[in-house]
């Protein structure tokens, strides 16, 4: 009787474990196991990577606005290395009436510029935008004097010690006084004193 009790205890425990190992295989087989190796995920980083460079391309492009004396006046996409000449050569190049020596062929432009060729009777027209020309059309004809009135930020820039900052608030200021009355009201700008006046009054004109 004992020993048909202790096979009894046997036969239980065996299927005990036979009825175990058969629940914990099909939960195994139910669950969803992914593996990420560092090669995998390595590749995960470099794809979303190029995904998001391809969303901002850089096409190593820009656009400018070409305007006046011009072929065909518009907004044309450059290179973005390019200068007035590229510009005007995309815009078909000058008209007979163009003022061909208030243009700087050889200066540098950028995205978004607006570039504007004047004619030659157009020498006291204010043009529009004029503090975004990159034409020195506010330097006077066979001297080095800059036009303090009409001068563009580029141009005033190339006074001794001008940097963006007082450029416009030269511009700012004459635009709020209808001009400036003499050379020597440029001292009245704001970060322009005596000394600075002294280093550009030589190279500067109201006329």
């Amino acid at each position: 009787m004992e020993t048909r009790n202790k096979q009894n205890i046997v036969l239980i425990v065996i299927v005990l474990i036979i009825v175990s190992v058969f629940s914990i295989s099909n939960y195994i087989k139910q669950q969803k196991v992914y593996i990420l190796s560092g090669e995998t995920e390595k590749g995960t980083i470099e794809s979303n990577n190029e995904n998001n460079a391809i969303g901002q391309p850089d096409t190593g492009k820009i656009m400018v606005h070409v305007e006046g004396e011009i072929a065909n006046p518009g907004v044309y996409e450059l290179d973005k290395d390019s200068r007035v000449f590229n510009a005007i050569e995309a815009a078909g190049g000058l008209s007979k009436d163009a003022d061909k020596k208030c243009i700087n062929l050889a200066k540098k432009i950028v995205d978004e510029e607006y570039i504007y060729i004047p004619n030659k009777n157009e020498k006291d027209i204010e043009f529009p935008y004029r503090e975004n020309l990159l034409i020195p059309t506010g330097t006077i004809e066979n001297t080095n004097l800059i036009n303090i009135n009409r001068a563009n930020i580029m141009e005033l820039k190339e006074l001794s010690g001008i940097g963006d900052v007082l450029a416009g608030r030269i511009i700012e200021y004459r635009n709020e006084k209808g001009g400036f009355k003499s050379i020597e009201e440029l001292k009245n700008v704001s970060g322009i004193g005596d000394k600075k006046f002294d280093e550009i009054k030589d190279r500067i004109t109201i006329d």
